[in-house]
């Protein structure tokens, strides 16, 4: 789910009936033993009850239906090196362009992982204004020589 969720971090899931859950949100659900958390693209009304689609972030496909038996809740916060954001129904645009590239490209998918891992490996007082290792956004700001109101990728 980059840009949205890197791995490592912690998702807070809430609690939902499906029919509360609105395109754009990020869910999470159980299918064949294992748990996925990707954004609802489409919701249906179908019998014995509604069903939603979802697709990762970086996935250029959407996944199989998902019932209310595989649907467990709503992805209501992550936590990255402690700090806990909210998640929002509709990602930034900068989040949004990150997604059309992941999309497209599994190598720049690949190179921001890198620089996710290069980030989450390195000390924490080595860390610029000690940040914690969320995503790419320092690491990229720190590479671009971006100070602090500039705008920078990732989330």
């Amino acid at each position: 789910m980059i840009p949205s969720i890197w791995p490592g971090d912690i998702l807070l899931v809430q609690r939902a009936a499906i029919r509360e859950i609105s395109e754009g949100e990020i869910v999470l659900c159980e299918r064949e033993g294992s748990l996925f958390a990707h954004r609802v693209v489409s919701i249906s009304e179908a019998e014995p009850g509604p069903r939603i689609v979802t697709q990762g972030d970086a996935l250029p496909s959407r996944d199989a239906e998902v019932s209310d038996a595989e649907f467990l809740g709503r992805v209501a916060g992550v936590s990255c090196g402690g700090q806990w954001r909210e998640m929002k129904k509709r990602p930034g645009l900068g989040t949004r362009m990150v997604i059309a590239i992941v999309r497209r490209s599994s190598f720049a998918a690949r190179v921001l992982l890198h620089l996710h891992a290069k980030r989450s490996s390195a000390p924490a007082d080595s860390r610029e204004d000690g940040d914690p290792a969320c995503g790419v956004a320092a690491t990229l700001r720190r590479a671009s020589g971006a100070t602090q109101g500039q705008t920078t990728w990732g989330t």
